[in-house]
């Protein structure tokens, strides 16, 4: 409806584009499921009928690149997190670097942003010691763009956990100062102590 209102004619095309508008609108209608990710077989699974939003989880799997072919080789990337159309990659290109690099990307449109590494000086509060690394997109600010994105990543040490957030507008990292301490003992539910902190 929104698409063919803003075809009628250029004063409504105008209105529907401002950002403010798109802005509004989002917020009064929650966004429809189309499927999701599978991680394991690296493909996206639409939605089936009778779901309402089923013909458009159709398109997009047709229109949409999910074989992710228009990103840098020769390093394979391995799916780490989706959300609101967009895709977090990562990659480790070697075993000295305890840190992968991260793609954002749209599979739609065929786009993605690349992700610059933690600076050394955010890591310098930390020890060498990362054991495991959970990175997840996050909803923008209210502040931010349309286009705009934040990344959190969590790192979990021997004896803490931290995390550091991208946001797309700046291009920076920040690390949030507060660390977590681990009792000893809990080393071993890593992935599921650090995915319960950031939520």
């Amino acid at each position: 409806d929104l698409a063919r209102a803003s075809a009628a004619c250029s004063s409504f095309r105008r209105i529907v584009s401002e950002r403010r508008f798109l802005r509004r609108f989002r917020s009064l209608r929650s966004p429809a499921v189309l499927g999701f990710i599978s991680m394991d077989r690296h493909q996206f699974v639409p939605v089936d009928p009778p779901h309402r939003s089923a013909p458009e989880a159709r398109a997009l799997e047709q229109a949409a690149d999910f074989t992710f072919s228009f990103l840098p080789r020769p390093h394979p990337w391995d799916l780490r997190h989706a959300r609101d159309g967009r895709v977090l990659l990562s990659r480790r290109i070697s075993t000295k670097i305890p840190f992968d690099d991260f793609l954002v990307c749209d599979p739609l449109h065929r786009r993605y942003v690349k992700i610059p590494r933690i600076p050394d000086d955010l890591m310098a509060a930390s020890t060498p010691d990362a054991r495991h690394v959970l990175p997840v997109l996050a909803p923008a600010g209210e502040n931010d763009g349309e286009e705009s994105f934040r990344v959190i990543c969590t790192v979990l040490f021997k004896d803490k956990v931290m995390a550091f957030v991208f946001s797309s507008c700046n291009q920076t990292w920040r690390g949030i100062i507060t660390t977590i301490c681990l009792p000893n003992g809990l080393i071993e539910y890593v992935p599921y102590y650090a995915h319960g902190c950031l939520y």
